[in-house]
């Protein structure tokens, strides 16, 4: 099972070299996922995670906002950038929940899951200090109950 959702542009319009970047980037993931099923505590590759997931992420907010300007309709909100992207975020959480739980212990995927937090959280929004302040005060509560309940269970 592969560790991160790998859903593709919806954009139509989208340029050969774009959607070869993004396949490369997928490839790359499904790669790593294989080096995690090995090692999955090894430092270089989840920078190299790391680097891909924030790169997908920036190539989905551009599409949204390229095809909200080709959009007239007033319905689309201001915020609605950073929606492009939540799901690498949440499918960046989940693979981390698996590896934790697979060992509470693995500290690459704790840091993995701090930068897929903050990143959700601040990732494609124009006021970024009150979002990040207001999300992160959200998620702090359920994230401190996880982080507890995984080290219930270590005991």
């Amino acid at each position: 099972q592969a560790l991160f959702d790998r859903h593709g542009p919806d954009d139509g319009e989208e340029t050969l070299e774009s959607s070869r970047a993004w396949q490369h980037a997928v490839q790359e993931l499904d790669y790593l996922d294989q080096v995690f099923a090995v090692d999955a505590k090894n430092y270089h590759a989840w920078s190299h995670r790391q680097f891909l997931v924030l790169l997908l992420a920036q190539y989905q907010q551009q599409q949204q906002q390229q095809q909200q300007e080709r959009q007239t309709s007033l319905e689309s909100s201001s915020d609605s950038s950073s929606e492009s992207s939540s799901d690498i975020w949440a499918s960046e959480l989940l693979a981390t929940q698996q590896l934790i739980q697979t060992d509470v212990r693995n500290n690459s995927a704790w840091n993995h899951r701090w930068f897929a937090l903050h990143q959700g959280t601040t990732h494609g929004h124009k006021n970024t200090t009150t979002t990040t302040t207001h999300k992160m005060a959200t998620l702090l509560p359920t994230e401190l109950d996880y982080v507890l309940q995984q080290i219930a269970l270590d005991v």
